[in-house]
């Protein structure tokens, strides 16, 4: 075999690694820092964005996310989408999906100053617990002000792979949840996994 053969398969060998590992990338961009999951399962295509705020204060955060084949062409994408209300140092979990198979993605994650939400994630605890293919997860308020749509994600791994998300609210029939107030809501895996994370994001809205 020449040795030009040679380079050329060494390349797309590399190229092909690359293009795999569109999950587990950290980075820190514009102050946030961001890590990569790719989600891994035979129903979605699609990734989990880590976002942590480490710019020194409060802010809301947009993200711009291309989604490309293997040819480096564009196969779906988020313009603008808006998170609300993130409260320094806090981590904020949040789900992109793809309308078609993917390869790799480009995204940018930029905060702004807050505009309708002030934060309280910090004053939030999330707990969760097996039972069997579900989950219980239960947020504590342990501020002393009410917190807004109280949202979770669940993470679901196996193997060290994201093979799962879900998500649910775990706020009363006024989308709150007041000081001092717990409240727990089921979710479900449909497929076996070995280790489960669960994040909240919340808001206190100045209207109510």
């Amino acid at each position: 075999m020449s040795k030009r053969i040679v380079a050329l398969v060494c390349i797309t060998a590399l190229l092909m690694t690359l293009l795999a590992a569109c999950g587990g990338k950290k980075q820190v961009i514009n102050g946030i820092q961001v890590e990569e999951q790719k989600i891994e399962n035979q129903y979605s295509d699609g990734i989990v964005l880590l976002m942590t705020n480490k710019t020194n204060n409060d802010c809301d955060m947009e993200v711009t996310i291309t989604f490309l084949d293997a040819n480096g062409n564009k196969v779906d994408s988020y313009d603008n989408f808006k998170i609300y209300a993130c409260a320094k140092d806090a981590t904020i979990a949040q789900p992109f999906y793809s309308s078609k198979p993917f390869v790799s993605c480009n995204y940018n994650v930029t905060p702004q100053a807050m505009s309708l939400y002030r934060p309280i994630d910090t004053d939030l605890k999330a707990e969760v617990k097996q039972n069997g293919e579900d989950v219980t997860v239960t947020v504590t308020n342990n501020g002393t002000e009410t917190a807004h749509y109280v949202e979770y994600y669940t993470l679901y791994y196996k193997g060290g792979k994201l093979i799962g998300v879900g998500t649910g609210y775990c706020d009363d029939d006024k989308d709150e949840l007041k000081p001092g107030a717990s409240i727990s809501d089921q979710d479900h895996c449909y497929d076996p996994y070995d280790k489960v994370s669960v994040y909240v994001h919340s808001k206190i809205d100045p209207k109510q």
